[in-house]
């Protein structure tokens, strides 16, 4: 099979923005003395949020009301501070670097809102690396649904199958392999707490691969790391 192009996953893949929403609940819960275990909050990672209400959880743990406006937007607070610092994950340079070497098309398929996904494209410096940005604003369903790619697939004029997806999530790995193509995970200090055994391959870093081995190990049909 000859590869043409490669659909990134966004956050949590490109640049690590799961850890700081994390981390900014975690401040508000021990606020209230409550815990948010990483496993309740990972339910809702590669996905939109109502897989998890998070304000729901504090005030079933505190048997209190919070105001669930003020919350979320301390949360933003806290979360932007963090995530105004972060930078492209290892290894998200160099992938881009040999795809264009190889001359494969790139594109993004994230659920997370067109503004958010831009905003911070242009924070690090990428929004030009990508020829289609597939978000949220573009589809009716986000993953695990595997529209966001078959979207971002159409767009680039290939079949899935031509394909390779990058993913960090379990919803996002069966989005992309849903879709039908294959589907590398690297999961995050998040994700890595999910079950992600279901992708194509599988590397604790996009530092540690190359296109060129990995093209001839996905050929070769050898099975995962």
């Amino acid at each position: 099979m000859q590869y043409k192009g490669i659909i990134f996953d966004f956050d949590g893949t490109i640049f690590d923005s799961e850890v700081p929403e994390y981390e900014a609940w975690v401040e508000i819960f021990r606020r209230y003395d409550a815990i948010l275990p990483i496993t309740a909050w990972a339910a809702c990672v590669g996905s939109s949020n109502d897989k998890f209400d998070v304000i729901a959880y504090l005030e079933n743990q505190c048997n209190i009301r919070v105001d669930a406006g003020t919350l979320y937007q301390l949360q933003r607070q806290l979360s932007d501070e963090r995530v105004a610092q972060s930078k492209p994950l290892p290894g998200v340079i160099e992938i881009i670097q040999q795809a264009k070497e190889h001359k494969l098309r790139l594109a993004i398929a994230s659920s997370s809102p067109q503004n958010w996904v831009h905003t911070q494209l242009r924070r690090l410096g990428l929004v030009q690396e990508f020829e289609i940005i597939c978000t949220a604003d573009d589809v009716r369903n986000v993953k695990p649904d595997p529209e966001l790619f078959l979207c971002a697939t159409k767009k680039m004029g290939l079949k899935p199958g031509e394909v390779i997806a990058f993913e960090d999530s379990p919803n996002g790995i069966t989005a992309a392999l849903s879709a039908g193509m294959v589907c590398i995970a690297i999961p995050n200090e998040i994700t890595r707490y999910l079950d992600t055994s279901h992708a194509t391959h599988t590397f604790n870093s996009m530092a540690e691969i190359q296109l060129n081995d990995l093209f001839v190990r996905l050929n070769s049909g050898s099975k995962k790391k």
